[in-house]
């Protein structure tokens, strides 16, 4: 087997010369620049000089503004670091050799993998295509197949059959053969017909079933559970319903008589309860005209109560503003007795205070920094937990909905597979029964035209039997007559037995007659027995219908009257209802203007005391903002003296450190150009030494292969 070729260096390497090399474990990556100082890390490792501005304390003393120059120390620094640049150089452009040859051996067999893996692919593809292609139509063979035998067999079946008919129908007459003949011709229609519907209507429903969305048997699947349970609920509803007024009717056909007597024990009742209920009615009106009385006599001895405490209100406030006035110019004496002590005193108690307010807000603000940071850290490791249980459960869920996206498909193949077998055991059964029954029908025809015949040749066999008996009979008897009337002739007792005969008619006609007569009275008493019946069931009807309108009427006045109850009462408990309402709103108002008096004053007191408050509060807060004003501006005058020396001597250290960074990344900029250009050439060499023997490899395995 002749291998396959790898990708071509020629192809790969064109992508490969414009991409970067990428970072050996050796090699030494570009030094970040920092922006907002202009140092990188390797100044910050190699030099000495802070990457920010250094914290001096106030008593430091100023630096020297002029500039030390540094040619010579920036040569012997310029040849050590050539030095060390070279070994770095060389070492470095070592390592970066040995890894790109082990990452181009590393990615060609990659690539070699690769190709094997796309030519197994693409060749289990076309094999599975193949195979696929093969079974459908040996399945298109087999389903074809089955339907011609099941044709051919039903051919046979009719032709057998219609052999069969031919041979019977042969001793029928036209009418017969015509009948026969028009059945055949329609039962072959109908199987022609059924066998190319039933054909298509299989391949649809094949077709049509393998593009069913699982989406809508899961609807379809849903919604007939849903009817289904609806059906149900709904039956059972109904039948409960139609239960229930069956019981109720036979119920009320039961307690009919008894609820007549409790209807007249009700009234007697109800006409007592109403003598009752009066009486209650004017026991309450009697209640509440007392009530009322003792209301207005109490709201009376309150209206009294309530003028006499508003006098005393009124005097006990005028002895409090007179206390008042007493208490202030007592006051003003003794602060013009002690005001210079007490502004000693204040003075104080105010440095004391800013004293402690400033410590108190070194203390927040120290707080502060380390509960921002605190809550910093702890806001980034919840973000960082909540990130990682987040990706968690959305790995969780693509798998959980893989499996079920997998779990529904394998039930979907199930079921369409499931479907297809049933189709195919129901046209199975189909066809049995199909034939069975066409079996049966030519067996069922064929035995009853064989005894229609038989039936025929037998009745004419009878027929023709009887005929022949009853003429032999009444050829007998002709001749018998004959004789006899010859022989009447013949003899001479004929005037005797005419007589005999004449009473005999006589008699036999009177005989007719009576039976006609009997025959008469008996259908007429049948009839009036019949009538009779009629009537009386026609009365038993009408007294029926009698009682239920009856019934229904007794019904309706009960109802009525229970309603009317109903009704009397409800409006009784509703007045009872508004007149309770009424007194618990009475009761409420007057609690609630109590209450409302008593926080109107609290309310009066609290606002006088609050203004107090906050008017010794703003001047507090006055006095300590001004305070606290003064020493901060002292504290930035000084700290701006601080940093503008601060600045100067900044400047100066950033300058020279600038300078060196400056030099030293040109010098490198220098040596990574000369190290990329001996790199590309190498590369190119050996990539075309590569190529050639590549070609060379080829051509010695196509000559062998020739050979």
């Amino acid at each position: 087997m002749q291998l396959r070729r790898s990708h071509s260096l020629s192809t790969q390497g064109r992508t490969r010369a414009t991409r970067p090399p990428a970072p050996g474990p050796w090699s030494r990556q570009q030094p970040p620049l920092d922006y907002q100082t202009g140092l990188t890390d390797d100044d910050e490792t190699e030099s000495d000089i802070p990457s920010s501005p250094p914290v001096l304390p106030s008593n430091y003393p100023a630096a020297p503004q002029h500039v030390i120059p540094l040619e010579d120390e920036l040569a012997y620094e310029a040849e050590a670091f050539f030095h060390a640049s070279q070994s770095k150089i060389a070492r470095r452009c070592l390592h970066q050799l040995s890894f790109e040859s082990s990452r181009i051996q590393h990615m060609s067999r990659i690539a070699q993998g690769h190709d094997q893996r796309l030519l197994k692919a693409q060749a289990f593809s076309i094999w599975a295509a193949k195979l696929l292609d093969r079974r459908q139509a040996a399945e298109t063979e087999q389903f074809f197949e089955q339907y011609e035998r099941r044709a051919t067999r039903a051919r046979d079946l009719f032709l057998l059959n219609k052999a069969f008919t031919h041979w019977a129908q042969s001793t029928s007459d036209e009418v017969a053969r015509t009948s026969v003949a028009r059945r055949h011709i329609l039962r072959t229609r109908y199987f022609n017909a059924w066998r190319d519907i039933s054909a298509v209507n299989d391949l649809k429903c094949r077709r049509l079933g393998l593009r069913k969305w699982f989406s809508v048997w899961r609807t379809n699947a849903a919604r007939k559970a849903v009817d289904n349970e609806r059906a149900v609920a709904v039956f059972e509803e109904n039948l409960v319903r139609r239960i229930w007024w069956k019981w109720f009717w036979a119920f009320c056909e039961r307690k009919a008589p008894v609820w007549h007597d409790y209807r007249a024990k009700q009234s007697c009742l109800h006409r007592l309860t109403g003598a009752v209920t009066r009486l209650r009615q004017h026991g309450a009106a009697a209640t509440n005209m007392r009530n009322n009385n003792l209301l207005r006599k109490t709201f009376s001895a309150l209206v009294a109560r309530k003028t006499a405490i508003q006098s005393l209100d009124r005097s006990a406030e005028e002895h409090h503003r007179v206390n008042l006035v007493n208490n202030c110019f007592h006051h003003i004496v003794q602060e013009s007795k002690l005001g210079h002590a007490s502004k000693e005193i204040s003075a104080v108690v105010s440095s004391r205070l800013l004293t402690t307010a400033i410590s108190v807000w070194q203390l927040n603000t120290q707080l502060t920094q380390q509960a921002a940071a605190v809550d910093r850290r702890r806001i980034l490791q919840n973000a960082w937990t909540n990130w990682n249980d987040n990706l968690r459960a959305r790995a969780l869920t693509t798998k959980i909905d893989d499996r079920v996206v997998l779990e529904n498909l394998y039930k979907w193949v199930l079921q369409s597979r499931l479907a297809l077998f049933r189709r195919v055991m129901d046209a199975k059964l189909q066809e049995r029964a199909l034939q069975t029954l066409s079996l049966r029908l030519v067996e069922q025809c064929f035995h009853l035209e064989e005894a229609a015949m038989i039936f025929k040749e037998h009745k004419r066999r009878r027929t023709l039997a009887s005929v022949m008996l009853r003429f032999h009979g009444i050829s007998r008897a002709e001749e018998m007559m004959e004789r006899q009337a010859i022989e009447f002739r013949n003899t001479r007792v004929m005037n005797a037995v005419l007589p005999i005969w004449t009473q005999r008619t006589q008699h036999l006609m009177k005989l007719d007659r009576w039976s006609n007569d009997a025959r008469f009275y008996c259908l007429a008493n049948s009839t009036i027995k019949k009538w009779k019946d009629a009537t009386s069931q026609a009365q038993r009807n009408k007294r029926r219908d009698a009682y239920v309108q009856i019934r229904g009427r007794v019904k309706l006045r009960m109802v009525r009257d229970c309603f009317a109850v109903w009704r009397e009462r409800a409006s009784v408990v509703r007045q009872l209802d508004a007149t309770a309402l009424e007194q618990v709103n009475n009761r409420h108002v007057n609690a609630g203007i109590a209450i409302f008096s008593l926080w109107r004053d609290k309310t009066q007191q609290n606002n006088q005391l609050s203004v107090q408050a906050e008017e010794f509060s703003a001047r507090l807060l006055f006095l300590r903002t001004i305070a606290t004003l003064l020493s901060k501006g002292q504290e930035v005058l000084l700290h701006h003296a601080q940093a503008l020396t601060l600045r100067a001597q900044t400047v100066d250290l950033l300058a020279t450190g600038t300078l060196k960074k400056l030099k030293w990344a040109l010098f490198c900029q220098r040596r990574n150009l000369d190290s990329a250009a001996a790199l590309e050439q190498r590369n190119s060499q050996q990539h075309r030494r590569n190529m050639l023997r590549y070609w060379a490899e080829q051509a010695s395995r196509r000559r062998a292969a020739r050979t």
